[in-house]
């Protein structure tokens, strides 16, 4: 599939995509978005070190997500059991995220992302790597597909893409700045509707 464009919506068969809570029961991604706008992060693996980096960056922010009435969730690639020790991990328990995953790539797939060894060990990537490592982040155990690569999508609640990145390295990762910018941006215009109704 093409990269999603923005403005556009998905087509139907990716917001169809099921992924998996912890237990194993399957959800539609795209009642992520039902009922509110929604940032979805897509992981590495679970045990991905500039996945680890780039929940560390976020966290911080969950809360300006929730001022803007945006829902966030993050998607793996791992098999379901290895969600609560992530959540754990990374002091997400009683954070205002949901976790998932797909361990069958078909969500990543549909969405584009990246998928391959050379973005994991390129030049960039160890200079990435070196970086996290420096911050104080941890590689973990491989938990899922180690070639899939990572991105971000945001939808608003009408089912169309407002903001995409496919990262190409192991700590590409969008500005969590950004995606607060472009969130509040559609909670503007939801309360601008709404006052003009």
């Amino acid at each position: 599939m093409p990269i999603p464009l923005i403005g556009a919506a998905l087509p139907d068969a990716v917001g169809a995509s099921t992924v998996l809570q912890n237990d194993g029961t399957q959800v539609h991604l795209a009642s992520i978005w039902r009922d509110r706008p929604a940032l979805v992060i897509f992981l590495r693996h679970f045990g991905c070190l500039g996945c680890a980096e780039g929940v560390r960056a976020l966290t911080p922010a969950l809360p300006d997500f929730e001022r803007v009435d945006t829902a966030v969730a993050l998607v793996g690639c791992g098999a379901p059991p290895f969600i609560d020790p992530f959540r754990e991990r990374h002091a997400l328990l009683f954070a205002p995220v949901v976790v998932l995953t797909d361990p069958t790539l078909a969500v990543h797939r549909a969405l584009g992302l990246a998928y391959g060894l050379w973005g994991g060990f390129r030049p960039k990537s160890l200079w990435e790597m070196a970086r996290s490592y420096a911050a104080g982040n941890e590689q973990g155990p491989i938990q899922g597909e180690l070639r899939q690569h990572a991105g971000a999508l945001l939808m608003d609640q009408t089912g169309a893409v407002r903001f995409f990145h496919r990262s190409v390295s192991v700590g590409d990762h969008p500005p969590v700045h950004a995606l607060v910018r472009a969130a509040a941006g559609i909670w503007l215009e939801r309360r601008a509707e709404s006052a003009a109704s």
